[in-house]
Protein backbone atom coordinates (compact mmCIF):
# COMPACT_ATOMS: atom_id res chain seq x y z
CA UNK A 1 0.00 0.00 0.00
CA UNK A 2 2.93 2.83 1.00
CA UNK A 3 3.25 1.81 -3.23
CA UNK A 4 0.54 4.39 -4.31
CA UNK A 5 0.49 7.58 -4.75
CA UNK A 6 3.00 9.49 -3.43
CA UNK A 7 3.59 9.85 0.25
CA UNK A 8 4.53 12.11 2.42
CA UNK A 9 7.67 10.22 4.75
CA UNK A 10 8.40 11.28 8.48
CA UNK A 11 12.05 10.43 9.42
CA UNK A 12 13.46 10.46 12.83
CA UNK A 13 17.55 10.71 13.17
CA UNK A 14 19.47 9.58 15.89
CA UNK A 15 19.62 13.03 18.15
CA UNK A 16 15.47 12.39 17.87
CA UNK A 17 14.94 15.30 15.63
CA UNK A 18 12.37 14.53 13.29
CA UNK A 19 12.07 15.81 9.70
CA UNK A 20 9.11 15.32 6.53
CA UNK A 21 10.28 14.35 3.22
CA UNK A 22 8.04 15.06 -0.05
CA UNK A 23 6.71 18.21 1.16
CA UNK A 24 5.88 19.88 -2.04
CA UNK A 25 5.58 16.85 -4.47
CA UNK A 26 5.68 13.44 -2.35
CA UNK A 27 8.29 10.91 -2.45
CA UNK A 28 8.71 7.69 -5.28
CA UNK A 29 8.43 4.61 -3.51
CA UNK A 30 10.50 1.58 -4.79
CA UNK A 31 10.40 -1.62 -2.86
CA UNK A 32 12.48 -5.06 -3.03
CA UNK A 33 12.45 -8.44 -2.23
CA UNK A 34 15.60 -10.14 -0.85
CA UNK A 35 16.29 -13.89 0.18
CA UNK A 36 19.33 -15.41 1.53
CA UNK A 37 20.30 -18.93 2.37
CA UNK A 38 22.62 -18.76 5.41
CA UNK A 39 20.30 -17.42 8.92
CA UNK A 40 21.69 -14.13 8.95
CA UNK A 41 20.68 -13.19 5.50
CA UNK A 42 18.43 -10.70 5.10
CA UNK A 43 14.94 -12.77 3.98
CA UNK A 44 12.12 -9.65 3.92
CA UNK A 45 11.46 -6.28 1.84
CA UNK A 46 14.02 -3.68 1.32
CA UNK A 47 12.03 -0.01 0.95
CA UNK A 48 13.38 2.93 -0.66
CA UNK A 49 12.11 6.47 -0.93
CA UNK A 50 13.39 9.31 -2.99
CA UNK A 51 11.99 12.87 -2.97
CA UNK A 52 12.62 15.60 -5.45
CA UNK A 53 12.79 18.48 -3.25
CA UNK A 54 13.75 22.37 -4.00
CA UNK A 55 15.32 22.15 -0.54
CA UNK A 56 16.04 20.45 2.63
CA UNK A 57 13.54 18.08 4.40
CA UNK A 58 11.54 20.43 6.62
CA UNK A 59 11.77 19.96 10.30
CA UNK A 60 8.40 18.90 12.70
CA UNK A 61 7.88 19.51 16.22
CA UNK A 62 8.57 16.33 17.71
CA UNK A 63 5.14 16.89 19.88
CA UNK A 64 2.58 15.97 17.00
CA UNK A 65 4.22 12.94 16.26
CA UNK A 66 1.30 10.61 16.55
CA UNK A 67 -1.18 13.07 17.03
CA UNK A 68 -3.42 12.47 14.04
CA UNK A 69 -5.94 15.82 15.11
CA UNK A 70 -3.43 18.50 15.29
CA UNK A 71 -0.67 18.13 13.06
CA UNK A 72 0.81 21.03 10.97
CA UNK A 73 4.07 21.35 9.26
CA UNK A 74 4.96 24.57 7.88
CA UNK A 75 7.42 24.22 5.10
CA UNK A 76 11.01 26.11 5.50
CA UNK A 77 10.97 25.90 9.21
Amino acid sequence: MLSYGRPLVFVEDHNGNFRVAGLENGCEVTVGTASGAAMGDLSGYNVSFAGTEKGMASFVDATIIGDAINTTVVPGT
